[in-house]
């Protein structure tokens, strides 16, 4: 670092050291390191006049979350700077002007926080070790709302912009939604890789938010009897004063104004992030990008690295297929990581049949060599995948 721009750096370095030591403990040998990384953006944030004239006392105050939110948009700038965005800010106007290939981007930064009482139960150890249906229910709804709060303040303000002429017709606007206080604060690995909070639907609150996209149900395919998961449609919810708040925006005109949201997990972690993936082409943590259909401020998704939300693919979770329930409808949690693995080792062990191997146990799906395997050596066989669909379509002995 050539030149001081940040003044508060060895402030703000006190509080990344010890938040980390706190995550990851005081030994981890890669602390340091982030911090340096964190330090190198706070300084080019202030070099680039990004700071409003409030935000060196906010990063630093007491209030609640004021430091997250104040520390997203230095994450966020960072973000953008690396997706060869050419940044500026004014004191009027949204977080950040954007310039890219000749067209402009206004981003606007918030960092939702969590209810009183999904507060208390990240702070209790005992809800943490033993958790109950009832407080994933609670987590799902409450940050569900703060989330559509969220989109429905910033679009106010982006309206408010667009009125007194700070944006101009053709820029595109983006919502950039920040979900780390959806996590307790002490959990390690949050934004590094594992990342952006989910709903009922076990997909990202976003798409419950904007898209009308709710409770995950198994259906029964009435051509074949297979099961597969389905989504509901639930274009509004009910609030805790019995008002309903509406869920489709995305799938109306209400929010033509937006380009998008982008959601991403940005806390201190995303310094550790930038030192263990910094030569991984493919990082973690690009977060994940949802279009406006119905926009009338267009914005090209390439432009943007993340995780880019198919919509003709959500129309799709929410009806009855042929598809295979297991590899088409497949989502990200343990429970499906455990029925593909599931569907896999059925697939295998009919193979492995084939080839000669014969199967001991039924339950376990262990297999045992049969003399005719032996004949080829023991372990001398592998499994051949499709490449198309990544499916095991035979078994071959290797070589010598």
């Amino acid at each position: 670092m050539d030149v001081l721009h940040c003044p508060i750096l060895e402030e703000l370095s006190n509080i990344w050291k010890k938040t980390l030591e706190k995550r990851y403990g005081d030994g981890f040998f890669l602390i340091n390191e982030a911090v340096g990384r964190l330090k190198l953006m706070a300084n080019r944030f202030y070099e680039l006049g990004l700071n409003d004239p409030t935000f060196t006392s906010e990063i630093l105050s007491k209030e609640p979350y004021k430091y997250e939110q104040r520390m997203s948009e230095i994450l966020f700038s960072d973000r953008l700077i690396r997706d060869g965005y050419k940044l500026s800010s004014d004191k009027e106007g949204p977080d950040f002007k954007a310039e890219k290939n000749g067209k402009v981007t206004w981003f606007e930064v918030i960092t939702p926080s969590p209810v009183p009482k999904l507060e208390k139960q990240f702070k209790d150890p005992n809800y943490r070790l033993n958790p109950t249906q009832e407080g994933a229910r609670l987590a799902s709804y409450t940050t569900l709302l703060k989330t559509t709060a969220a989109v429905r303040e910033k679009n106010k303000k982006i309206v408010t912009y667009i009125n007194d002429g700070i944006i101009s017709e053709g820029d595109a606007t983006i919502i950039v939604i920040n979900d780390s206080l959806f996590f307790p604060l002490d959990l390690p690995t949050i934004g590094l890789n594992c990342e952006i909070a989910e709903g009922c639907s076990g997909l990202p609150l976003i798409i419950e938010a904007l898209m009308g996209i709710g409770q995950a149900h198994w259906i029964k395919n009435q051509s074949d009897n297979n099961h597969q998961i389905v989504r509901a449609n639930n274009d509004f919810i009910i609030n805790q004063n019995n008002s309903s708040v509406d869920t489709n925006r995305f799938r109306t005109d209400r929010y033509n104004s937006i380009s998008g949201v982008f959601v991403l997990t940005l806390r201190e972690d995303y310094g550790l992030a930038e030192v263990i993936y910094e030569h991984v082409k493919n990082k973690k943590n690009k977060g994940v990008f949802l279009t406006n259909p119905n926009t009338t401020r267009p914005f090209e998704p390439r432009d943007l690295s993340a995780r880019h939300i198919e919509h003709k693919r959500l129309d799709e979770l929410t009806r009855i297929s042929d598809d295979n329930p297991v590899s088409c409808l497949m989502t990200k949690t343990v429970a499906g990581y455990l029925m593909e693995l599931n569907s896999y080792l059925g697939y295998i062990r009919q193979l492995f049949i084939k080839a000669g191997v014969h199967v001991a146990n039924e339950t376990t799906n262990e297999v045992s060599i049969s003399q005719k395997a032996l004949e080829g050596g023991f372990g001398k066989y592998v499994v051949d995948y499709d490449e198309a669909s990544g499916l095991p379509i035979g078994v071959s002995l290797l070589e010598e």
